[in-house]
């Protein structure tokens, strides 16, 4: 298929108010160290993976799809085509049922009208927020749907949080269970049968009232200011979270890559922060971890950029609660 895209200039917005003037059914990604975010709302284009078709069914939709992209005269930033954004497993033939019930393996969507905010760089110049409106029947239409977006955003006044008031927590793993599970995981790492294995446990918070995914965010936000932040809605809810990295940026013709492995708790004292984060750099187990997890995201990309380069030894990356 073909499809439109018309990138226009955008007044300068708030991430937040857009997201709440928009309602749940928004997928955006905020980056606070690059002053840079991207939100997205309807799909324009639809991709689903399950678990017997896979992320291959997925990647060939994305390559099938054909953009035929514009720009305004004086853009700050030169047409890509068009942006897609989406949500998928590390494996997606596990990760329909268990505790996290029945839902599509990934999901994929060009949204029909995306806002970003590029942050300043060197070839850009200052910072601008720009819009990207997929499947218009011509610019015109474009042109209607951005004003759109853009009033109600103008229009939207913040109403009072209904969220529920008080929380229960439910651990969906027993603790036996979960120290069988890393049993089993050493076993196997001595086995050698993998090397690297990361265990996580699986927590159902409910409340009396529905949950606001903006508010989730915003309290994401003052936790940690500094983390990559995500949501992304699906047929049965909203898939959301932060991370202090981001697994790849390819801007410019330049792919980064992030590598992290081992952590330390951070501590209230400098003297003994300063300690454990030293600690952490000089461990044998930690190197070793970081090696692996450098060698493999290396591996992979080599096909796609055969010039890579990373620094001698690891450095150290701290968030609020841990190195």
């Amino acid at each position: 298929m073909t499809l439109r895209v018309d990138w226009l200039e955008a007044p300068p917005m708030r991430a937040a108010e857009l997201v709440r003037a928009h309602g749940d059914d928004v997928a955006w990604v905020v980056d606070p160290c690059r002053d840079e975010w991207t939100l997205g709302f309807g799909a324009a284009v639809d991709a689903t993976a399950s678990a017997t078709r896979g992320l291959d069914h997925l990647a060939r939709t994305v390559g099938q799809t054909a953009v035929d992209a514009s720009a305004d005269a004086g853009s700050a930033v030169a047409c890509g085509g068009a942006v897609w954004l989406g949500a998928a497993p590390f494996d997606p033939v596990r990760a329909s049922g268990g505790v996290w019930g029945v839902r599509p393996a990934a999901r994929w969507v060009v949204p029909e009208v995306v806002f970003m905010r590029r942050g300043t760089h060197p070839s850009r110049g200052d910072a601008s927020t720009l819009c990207a409106v997929a499947g218009a029947r011509d610019r015109d239409d474009a042109l209607r749907r951005r004003d759109a977006a853009v009033a109600r955003w103008r229009r939207f006044e913040p109403g009072k949080y209904t969220g529920p008031s008080s929380l229960r927590s439910e651990c969906l793993e027993s603790r036996k269970d979960f120290r069988d599970r890393v049993a089993a995981a050493v076993r196997a790492i001595a086995a050698g049968q993998c090397q690297k294995l990361v265990l996580a446990r699986a927590d159902r918070i409910t409340g009396e009232a529905g949950f606001d995914p903006a508010r989730i965010q915003e309290r994401l936000a003052k936790a940690e200011p500094e983390a990559v932040r995500f949501s992304f809605p699906l047929a049965d809810g909203t898939m959301l979270g932060a991370s202090p990295e981001r697994l790849v940026r390819i801007e410019g013709g330049e792919l980064s890559a992030a590598a992290v492995a081992g952590s330390a708790a951070r501590a209230e004292d400098p003297v003994q922060d300063r300690e454990r984060a030293r600690a952490l750099v000089d461990s044998k187990k930690d190197q070793e971890e970081h090696a692996w997890v450098r060698d493999h995201v290396s591996d992979v990309l080599a096909a796609l950029a055969p010039d890579l380069d990373w620094p001698e030894a690891p450095g150290v990356l701290s968030t609020r609660t841990v190195h």
